[in-house]
């Protein structure tokens, strides 16, 4: 490392990569590891606890790879030693649909933007996330699609890692297994439905925020487990078109329903459509359905 470097410290220096689709820094929660072995003239360093990555120092422009998992291919992110508060201009390369710090050598047009170098947060307690995507389209998500689980499903989910074996979450009336560890990633089996998604440990997690409960819901509870959502704020809230409201995976085995005599509100008995998509579900957050407006007959709030 130079001599003419800015001396490391979390306030003034930041480790983060660039998230290929969106550009997005995301900070290293392994700051102190990463200097350290940056300073020491190693040529990389393996973070097992970030999707398994390497961080190589090859100048003049860093980079992390990281294998495939599943669907998604083995991936390639820029790197950054930065000044916090610096802006540092990304690169949009067509070929490999990536953005990145370092120009393309072969295109003669760039797509560029500039991003702002924020400081890393202080170690906070692991949080584990659930994709809001089918297993198929992981190489598609964004940070935008992972969601945190409450902080006691997090420390059991982290427990179970380090044991090497299945936990069980309960949220709500239904049941999921987290198995099959891998790296950072795992899978989530719901014991009812046999749906399944994707689970990661967060990797520069800020610490678990609550989102808060719609005004509308802040006095009601679910209509079949009877828990109120006040206090269950990390529990997707689906409003049927009866305008009764369920935590999601309380009544989604209800959703899931082919035959039409038994898809009906469990309060009312109004019929409910039945949607594709929950088959292969486990719970989803209010910003899949705005995405995916088609794919509900009712609505999901909170979270």
């Amino acid at each position: 490392a130079s001599s003419t470097l800015e001396p490391f410290s979390r306030q003034r220096i930041c480790w983060g990569s660039f998230e290929r689709n969106t550009g997005q820094w995301c900070p290293f929660s392994e700051q102190d590891e990463i200097e350290a072995a940056f300073q020491a003239g190693e040529k990389s360093i393996f973070l097992p606890n970030c999707f398994n990555a390497t961080v190589h120092f090859t100048r003049p422009h860093f980079f992390q790879t990281t294998p495939g998992f599943g669907t998604k291919p083995p991936g390639y992110r820029s790197v950054l030693r930065g000044e916090v508060g610096s802006i540092v201009r990304l690169h949009y390369w067509n070929n490999s649909k990536a953005f990145r710090v370092d120009p393309p050598t072969n295109e003669l047009l760039s797509y560029v933007m500039d991003i702002k170098i924020e400081a890393a947060a202080e170690p906070a307690a692991t949080v584990w996330q659930w994709l809001d995507l089918l297993p198929a389209q992981l190489p598609n998500a964004t940070e935008a699609n992972w969601h945190a689980f409450a902080p006691d499903h997090s420390q059991l989910i982290e427990n179970a890692s380090i044991r090497g074996e299945p936990a069980t979450v309960v949220v709500g009336l239904s049941q999921y297994t987290i198995q099959d560890f891998d790296g950072s990633y795992a899978t989530q089996v719901n014991t009812r439905t046999n749906g399944k998604r994707i689970v990661r440990r967060a990797t520069n997690a800020t610490g678990i925020i609550e989102p808060p409960t719609p005004a509308d819901l802040a006095e009601e509870a679910c209509g079949l487990c009877t828990e109120r959502f006040q206090e269950t704020p990390h529990w997707p809230v689906h409003r049927t078109p009866c305008q009764h409201a369920f935590h999601y995976s309380c009544i989604q085995h209800v959703l899931c329903m082919d035959s039409d005599a038994a898809r009906k509100c469990p309060l009312c008995r109004a019929p409910l459509e039945r949607s594709d998509s929950n088959r292969n579900s486990a719970i989803f957050s209010s910003s899949y359905s705005q995405r995916n407006p088609s794919s509900f007959s009712g609505t999901l709030v909170g979270q």
